[in-house]
C-alpha cells in the first residue's frame, strides 16, 4: 500500500529512442530513454540492461533511480537500495527518491531507516499527500493504530479523495476499536474504488465482525475475484 513513485520521462516511444541508440550509439541518454520505454511496456528485464549500459557510458542519478526503480520491482531490494542510495549521494533533497528508498526499507524489514526517510520526504515536499500516507501505513506495521491515524488524517486534509489514504484509515479506526468510523472510511474508498481487492476484503472482514454475513460475503466474493487473498474465516 506504499506509494511507489516514478519520475516521468518525456519521450515519444520505443521506436523513437531505438533509432536514437541506433543514431548515437553512445549516447547514455538515449539508452536510458528506450529502457523506461520498456520499462513502461513491462519489459524489466529489457530495462534493465538499457539502464546498465546507460550507466556504462556516463554516470547519471536520473538512470541510477530508473535501475532503482525496475530492480525494485524485480523484487530485488538490495539492487534497488543501492542505485537509490547512489542517487541520494548526488542529490540528498529529492523526495521522491527518499520516498521510494523507505519503501525498499519498507519491504526489508527495516523500520527506522524507513521511518527516516520518510520523514526526510514529508520535509522535503510540504503540500503532497505520500509521504504522510506512506508513514501512517508504516504505523500500522509497527502496531501504532493512533498514530497511524494522525498521519492518514494529514494525507486526507490533502488529498481527500485517496483512496489507499481511506482504507487504511478504515483500518486504523478498525483496530482501536471504532467499527461504525472505520466503516464509514471504508465505504468511502469503495465509493472511488469498487473493485479494490483489499478495500473489498476489509469491508468483508468488518461486516463479519458486525455479524453481517451476508454483506461480508458479498464483498468477500469481489475481494476474491479481483485477486485479494483468502481469508478462511469467510471461506466457510
Amino acid at each position: 500500500m506504499i506509494s511507489f513513485r516514478h519520475q516521468t520521462a518525456l519521450a515519444d516511444g520505443v521506436s523513437f529512442w531505438s533509432n536514437a541508440v541506433r543514431t548515437s550509439p553512445r549516447s547514455g541518454l538515449a539508452h536510458q530513454m528506450l529502457g523506461r520505454q520498456y520499462f513502461r511496456e513491462g519489459r524489466t528485464d529489457e530495462a534493465i540492461k538499457r539502464y546498465l549500459h546507460s550507466l556504462s557510458l556516463e554516470e547519471s542519478p536520473s538512470a541510477h533511480n530508473d535501475l532503482a526503480l525496475a530492480w525494485m520491482k524485480k523484487g530485488a531490494s538490495d539492487s534497488a537500495e543501492v542505485h537509490f542510495r547512489r542517487v541520494l549521494e548526488t542529490d540528498s533533497n529529492l523526495a521522491n527518491v527518499h520516498n521510494n528508498l523507505a519503501l525498499v526499507y519498507f519491504q526489508q524489514g527495516q523500520w527506522e531507516p524507513a521511518r527516516r526517510h520518510l520523514a526526510q520526504a514529508e520535509r522535503l515536499s510540504a503540500g503532497d499527500s505520500d509521504p504522510l500516507l506512506n508513514t501512517g501505513v508504516l504505523m500500522l506495521e509497527l502496531g501504532r493504530p493512533d498514530s497511524a491515524e494522525l498521519y492518514l488524517r494529514r494525507a486526507l486534509a490533502l488529498d481527500p479523495h485517496n483512496p489507499e489514504a481511506l482504507l487504511n484509515l478504515g483500518v486504523a479506526l478498525s483496530r482501536q476499536g471504532r467499527g461504525e468510523q472505520a466503516l464509514a472510511q471504508l465505504l468511502a474508498a469503495h465509493r472511488l474504488c469498487p473493485g479494490h481487492p483489499l478495500i473489498n476484503l476489509r469491508l468483508a472482514q468488518l461486516y463479519l465482525l458486525s455479524d453481517r454475513r451476508e454483506e461480508a460475503l458479498a464483498h468477500y466474493r469481489a475481494a476474491r475475484q479481483a485477486g485479494g487473498p483468502v481469508d478462511f474465516r469467510l471461506e466457510k
